[in-house]
């Protein structure tokens, strides 16, 4: 009977232990820090010869809170508009750094700065792709280089794929080529449970 009783207690408490908790829901700064934690599989980084090159996913609902931006946060149908516009694409940031700093500005020389900079912002579709088990291989649908101008701890990109073009499979991966920084060709892996499984975003208390 005691031993009845104990394996009863155990499977409760491991029953418990494997509820979900995590908010359905969250603010802007919850699921901010939700994507950082690296045991949710959202945010994947690698460093190669003193660069840091790290990929997270970028939800959707950001892109709609930046839009809504000093405006009525209660507008069902602007809301309804912008999630229309962004919906359909998963997002994805890139980030280079090197000792905490942006990457293109510890490179040694001007002319090396003023190369990576038009490599950035014109022509990292020749270096970013995004591949399924498939073998599909998918080009961005766009991105934009975030110009910080020496205030950020790292060169940010912002990465996007069209949706439609990646159902059916279990994970992605975000491919980076050798684009300057001396890295080499670089593979993030993603599940995508994990990118479906992330908390929405609260417009009403950004």
């Amino acid at each position: 009977m005691r031993l009845l009783l104990t394996i009863v207690v155990l499977l409760c408490a491991s029953l418990i232990s494997c509820v979900d908790d995590t908010p359905r829901e969250m603010s802007k700064d919850d699921l901010v820090g939700y994507i950082q934690k690296e045991k949710n599989g959202l945010v994947k980084k690698q460093e190669v010869n003193g660069i840091t090159v790290s990929v997270s996913y970028f939800p959707w609902q950001m892109l709609v809170a930046q839009e809504l931006d000093g405006q009525n946060k209660s507008d069902s149908a602007l809301i309804k508009k912008l999630e229309k516009n962004y919906s359909g694409q998963y997002y994805f940031k890139a980030k280079f750094s090197k000792d905490g700093q942006e990457a293109i500005r510890r490179l040694g020389s001007f002319d090396r700065y003023s190369e990576m900079v038009q490599v950035l912002a014109f022509r990292m579709n020749d270096y970013i792709n995004l591949t399924t088990p498939k073998r599909d291989t998918i080009e961005m649908a766009d991105y934009f280089f975030d110009q910080t101008y020496g205030m950020s701890d790292g060169n940010t990109l912002l990465l996007s794929f069209s949706k439609d073009k990646i159902t059916g499979n279990k994970t992605i991966d975000i491919n980076i080529g050798e684009c300057g920084f001396g890295t080499g060709a670089l593979k993030f892996t993603f599940e995508r449970d994990a990118i479906e499984a992330t908390p929405k975003l609260v417009y009403t208390v950004i």
